[in-house]
């Protein structure tokens, strides 16, 4: 496969996988329990928050399952 090719490519890769599920994390506890984009998101807080959270929780799922996935073939 093309992305095995370089080592220096798949572990930055490995790296910012793991820094956005940090970010939407991060952002959707802001969103959930501070008072950040109450001007921009007066009623929708909570549900933008929310949404984040499963995001990141998914993200982080299907990103543990590819490295398990890529250390079982190697």
């Amino acid at each position: 496969m093309i992305s095995d090719s370089n080592p220096s490519a798949n572990k930055l890769r490995y790296y910012v996988n793991f820094i956005m599920v940090a970010v939407y994390l991060a952002l959707g506890l802001l969103f959930l329990f501070t008072d950040i984009a109450e001007e921009t998101f007066p009623a929708n807080r909570k549900a933008v928050g929310t949404v984040l959270l499963v995001y990141g929780c998914f993200r982080m799922i299907i990103t543990i399952q590819k490295l398990k996935r890529r250390d079982q073939d190697q």
